[in-house]
């Protein structure tokens, strides 16, 4: 079973404008609410390609409400803890540009993050467990190491998607699978990276600071992975109508994990967690199996 850990799941709120004009009163075209954060977008995708998933979420407030619901609708077997506040309500603006204001969102203590694991603990090692996203306001900042610290990490597929030294610090305990994208790659080694052959250099660091698996996303350019042997496999992208780069690293790592799952090579893992972030980027929201079918026929 793939489990999927979002500590600050989100209401995203998207305005789709002609374009946006700063201090001016703007009129969008259109608007809609969709419920986020990345555990649960990788979550989604994994339904679209019919691999089951356990989102494990906190809630609170008038908005827990609308993302139980929307879950519901998912039908997921969810895990859910119920905390004080109210969750994240972010704003996704699509202009000519993307702007996004993401908020804080709850406030929670460390007897909530001993719920989750303690319900986590009874992963084996058949299962995966996806740890991504930003984090809550007022937990602890190693939260992501301390949860991984209490399981039975040695024996557990374990992938991380964060940032800075949330990822770092998670290393010492070899995760299954780590995925920065080039910005991240960069604020890691604090150097701009030029070249295919840069981001393989910094990336082979962090297999070697205990990484089993990097993929690295960048954007229009594709993907890069590198195996725990330094194996570079790079993947470009093909080509896509851009309307919202949202989830679009979520979807990744909903493809590759799906293809694992399945036992299928690690070229055909990565041919569809590439295939699965094309066919978001051409989404308002997350990609559709059809979509992700026919982006899959276009990569060689």
């Amino acid at each position: 079973m793939i489990y999927t850990l979002t500590l600050s799941p989100s209401i995203d709120y998207y305005v789709l404008l002609d374009n946006l004009k700063i201090g001016k009163i703007n009129r969008s075209k259109t608007e809609y609410l969709r419920v986020g954060g990345k555990g649960i977008n990788v979550s989604k995708v994994l339904k679209e390609l019919e691999i089951e998933s356990i989102p494990v979420l906190l809630t609170a407030g008038f908005t827990k409400d609308k993302i139980l619901e929307d879950l519901d609708n998912y039908k997921f077997n969810y895990y859910n803890i119920e905390v004080n506040g109210i969750n994240r309500i972010n704003v996704k603006i699509q202009a000519e540009e993307e702007t996004a204001i993401n908020t804080n969102g709850l406030f929670i203590n460390d007897s909530h993050i001993d719920l989750i694991v303690d319900y986590l603990k009874r992963l084996t090692k058949d299962d995966y467990l996806v740890i991504s996203g930003s984090i809550p306001s007022g937990v602890r900042r190693d939260v992501y190491e301390y949860i991984i610290s209490k399981l039975d990490y040695c024996n557990l597929n374990i992938v991380v998607d964060a940032e800075k030294d949330l990822l770092l610090n998670t290393l010492k305990y070899k995760p299954f699978l780590v995925k920065p994208n080039k910005e991240e790659l960069e604020q890691l080694c604090n150097k701009k990276l030029k070249s295919i052959n840069d981001i393989y250099n910094e990336g082979c660091k962090l297999i070697k600071l205990g990484a089993k698996n990097v993929i690295v996303s960048l954007g229009e350019m594709g993907l890069l992975y590198i195996s725990s042997s330094l194996e570079k496999i790079y993947l470009p992208s093909i080509d896509v109508n851009v309307i919202s780069t949202v989830g679009a690293g979520d979807s990744l790592i909903a493809g590759f994990l799906a293809g694992h799952s399945l036992n299928k090579e690690t070229i055909d893992c990565l041919k569809l967690g590439l295939a699965s972030a094309c066919a978001t980027v051409e989404s308002a929201y997350l990609a559709r199996k059809d979509d992700i079918n026919r982006k899959l026929k276009l990569i060689n």
